[in-house]
């Protein structure tokens, strides 16, 4: 309960960088290995070439909670949402995990579209 609070209330506030196309926050808060994956500028460029493909950020509508392991990671808390866009809706699966001091951060953020 305490680890599925904390998660929800990582998971919100991407969200509303997200909304706020604040996607250096997004970078700079979330898990080494999700950076490690490159540079922040080529995550700002794919974020915003997302945005102007999809529109505007519309609403979150949750489907599933699930914690699991990781044999990258760890211990795994992982959101599965249908999220709307002005032009569309994604199936967004966000997946958090601990850092080594204890912090709840986002490890991967994965978009399908939904047709």
């Amino acid at each position: 309960p305490e680890d599925e609070r904390e998660a929800r209330a990582v998971v919100d506030r991407v969200h509303e960088q997200i909304r706020d196309e604040n996607y250096s926050a997004i970078y700079n808060e979330s898990a080494q290995r999700f950076k490690s994956v490159g540079p922040e500028f080529k995550f700002l460029e794919v974020m915003r070439q997302y945005r102007t493909e999809t529109g505007t950020f519309k609403k979150v509508t949750p489907v599933a909670y699930e914690v699991g392991v990781d044999s990258s990671a760890g211990k795994i808390y992982v959101f599965v949402d249908e999220v709307e866009f002005e032009k569309g809706r994604v199936r967004e699966r966000l997946t958090l995990t601990r850092s080594e001091s204890g912090k709840m951060q986002l490890w991967k953020l994965d978009w399908s579209s939904l047709h």
